[in-house]
């Protein structure tokens, strides 16, 4: 097991004691059963829409491009151009929350407004991180479109199309990394164009907590697990779609015509995928989602491998917990 994922292990049992009371119905023998339905549809009715405390910081994005804050600390969303953009609003949130802040269950205090448009990430860039080491970050980002839905406002990670192992894709980047201490909401957005070589997540990789409303996660990409998301902590999705995200080995894992299976030495085999969604030790609900169109476990040579899970719409390893409710699976290669 690697350095980070042990360095995170405590944090994320804790997290996953607290959601375990949420958890618990989804591993009843029948889901049929009356008493955990009601619970999981009780907390998934929770999550049409997000607790948003009054206090906090509120970013009203005003400019598309991908900068970063002029005076971090501040508590003022300002480039040097003193223009806010959605880089710097998450820059500013992370850096003035309090030392030793805590977020309560499903509030997101400090909100992020994004006008209709579309935000692209800098080539080469770093992802938008939520969370920090000495406190917990709380980040609800929301898009204004609401008569278009989320194709009115779309988060593009500007992925370079590379052939896999080359300068150009090893510079890809995923557009949002979650913190162990980070809690994210996204509300009406499209997260589009997202990319990441190694480990897995090429919209969002998720180690604490993330809730996702109205919106789409499309043509994203790994060549680790993952296409869209690669979760480790808790993930809430809700009225969403993810489509024709895929993920596969990268062809750098076969050495002297010899697949070696687990190269980051976490234990599990790096074949296996996840197109839309790889859920490593995570919990997952899902509540009226739509996964279409996604491709997962696909050999060096495009081929759907056989070497182990594939997943085309989700993977589900190393413990995770899923619960679904009224979402539809289809066209996804090779299915799971």
């Amino acid at each position: 097991m690697n350095a980070h994922i042990t360095q995170s292990l405590q944090l994320k049992r804790a997290k996953r004691a607290a959601f375990a009371p949420f958890v618990m119905p989804l591993r009843l023998p029948s889901f049929s059963q009356v008493p955990g339905a009601l619970m999981l549809c009780t907390l998934l009715g929770a999550l049409a829409v997000p607790n948003i405390a009054a206090a906090g910081f509120v970013f009203d994005v005003n400019d598309m491009r991908d900068v970063s804050d002029g005076s971090l600390g501040d508590s003022l969303c300002n480039t040097v151009e003193k223009t806010c953009t959605l880089r710097a609003a998450i820059e500013e949130i992370s850096a003035s929350t309090l030392e030793g802040s805590n977020c309560g269950v499903f509030d997101f205090a400090n909100r992020v407004i994004l006008p209709p448009g579309t935000y692209k990430l800098a080539p080469k860039s770093s992802s938008l991180g939520i969370g920090r080491d000495d406190r917990d970050v709380c980040v609800h980002i929301a898009g204004t479109g609401d008569n278009e839905g989320p194709a009115a406002t779309v988060i593009n990670g500007n992925a370079t199309e590379g052939k896999e192992g080359t300068e150009e894709d090893l510079a890809s980047s995923r557009v949002f990394s979650i913190h162990p201490r980070g809690r994210m909401s996204l509300d009406g957005v499209t997260i589009t164009q997202g990319h990441i070589h190694f480990v897995g997540g090429g919209a969002i990789l998720n180690e604490g907590d993330l809730a996702i409303y109205n919106s789409l996660l499309t043509k994203n990409s790994t060549h680790g697990r993952g296409g869209a998301i690669h979760n480790e902590g808790n993930l809430w999705i809700n009225e969403s779609t993810l489509s024709f995200n895929w993920s596969k080995p990268n062809t750098t894992y076969y050495k002297d015509g010899k697949y070696k299976p687990d190269l980051d030495g976490d234990g599990v085999p790096d074949e296996i995928a996840g197109g839309a969604i790889a859920n490593f030790g995570g919990s997952v609900l899902m509540y009226n989602v739509t996964v279409s169109g996604n491709l997962g476990g696909l050999d060096a040579k495009g081929q759907a491998t056989d070497k182990g899970s594939a997943g085309g719409g989700i993977i589900n390893v190393a413990g995770g917990v899923i619960g679904m409710n009224n979402t539809t699976f289809s066209l996804s290669d090779p299915s799971n």
